[in-house]
């Protein structure tokens, strides 16, 4: 045996079959075929972990599941007040009184809305839903896709027009303790800011 061959079966014993040269010798100098052996089970033991990781991606992949859950939104449901509303023109913002920024709005959970303030009360209806379509963004500007409508239907006891009738293209509400509503009409773009009570 070599100096190198010695000093690498004393220094790197498992690894020594990889280093040593390809004919090796047992005690009686007959040629062992070790190291090719030893090569075809390092290639089949890799190939057997790629068969297995294999099928394991397939069998994860094939049962997990293909949508992902939105996090928890704290329910709009519950008492608002409309702190704020302006008006843009593409020049400027400009602060409007709607009349309802005095009062509260209690948003119930099975889409009933009740307002009221020092001179009275309303009552009507409120929903919030998803649409893909063309709508107007909070700078008037034409988008295309995902947004969230907003609104709000309110009607004076036993009068059947609406004293507010209020649908607002997007909305930036993610369960938090105020949101942004807004429209487009014509040539202005409203923004109506709520808060929670």
């Amino acid at each position: 045996m070599t100096g190198f061959n010695a000093a690498a079966k004393l220094f790197f014993p498992g690894v020594f079959p990889l280093i040593a040269s390809p004919v090796l010798t047992d005690a009686y100098d007959h040629p062992v075929r070790f190291f090719n052996e030893y090569n075809k089970l390092i290639i089949m033991k890799r190939n057997l972990l790629l068969v297995l990781s294999a099928g394991l991606l397939i069998t994860l992949a094939s049962s997990c599941r293909k949508y992902v859950e939105a996090p928890y939104v704290q329910p709009l449901t519950g008492r608002w007040y409309l702190q704020s509303a302006e008006r843009y023109d593409s020049y400027k913002w400009q602060t409007l009184s709607t009349g309802y920024e005095s009062g509260t709005f209690i948003f119930k959970a099975n889409g009933d809305v009740a307002y009221s303030d020092a001179l009275g009360s309303l009552y009507g209806n409120w929903s919030m839903y998803p649409e893909t379509d063309g709508y107007y963004d909070g700078y008037g500007h034409y988008q295309q896709g995902y947004h969230a409508v907003f609104s709000l239907l309110l009607y004076e006891p036993g009068n059947n027009n609406p004293a507010a009738n209020w649908v607002f293209d997007d909305n930036d509400y993610n369960g938090g303790s105020s949101f942004k509503a807004v429209y487009t009409s014509g040539n202005y773009t409203y923004e109506y800011n709520f808060v929670r009570e």
